[in-house]
């Protein structure tokens, strides 16, 4: 049943345009509060969005993983690259993390740039990660 029986009625081109949204804005919840993809699929989530939005198809672990993420990391490192490029100056530094993750050593090095931007703000981009 519908929360709100005397909806109008909505065309698909519509209901295209805002599944397209939710998709962005539970890509933008997950990836801003780094919050854990299984949740996605979670049958308590289904039911919230569910009972939001009754016509939304939901969406998977794997299209927020191959499709949602990257397309997100392209709107956000896409300018910062390019006012690292733009930049007079950039510090370039390196970061080493390691932990167990069950009964293997995992090391990860990344490398980031930093610089001020022509505002005058700091501005920090990841631009590698790779495991040792």
């Amino acid at each position: 049943t519908h929360l709100y029986p005397h909806q109008p009625q909505t065309s698909p081109a519509d209901i295209a345009k805002l599944q397209t949204e939710l998709e962005s804005w539970i890509g933008d919840l997950f990836f801003t509060h780094r919050l854990p993809f299984r949740l996605i699929e979670s049958p308590e989530f289904r039911a919230l969005i569910k009972c939001l939005f009754p016509s939304f198809r939901h969406i998977s672990r794997h299209r927020l993983t191959n499709a949602l993420l990257p397309e997100k990391v392209n709107e956000v490192m896409t300018p910062l690259l390019q006012g690292a490029r733009r930049s007079e100056y950039l510090a370039i530094t390196t970061d080493e993390c390691s932990r167990i993750v069950g009964s293997k050593f995992l090391t990860l090095l990344s490398l980031s740039a930093h610089y001020i931007d022509e505002d005058w703000e700091y501005k920090e981009v990841v631009v590698a990660t790779k495991q040792l």
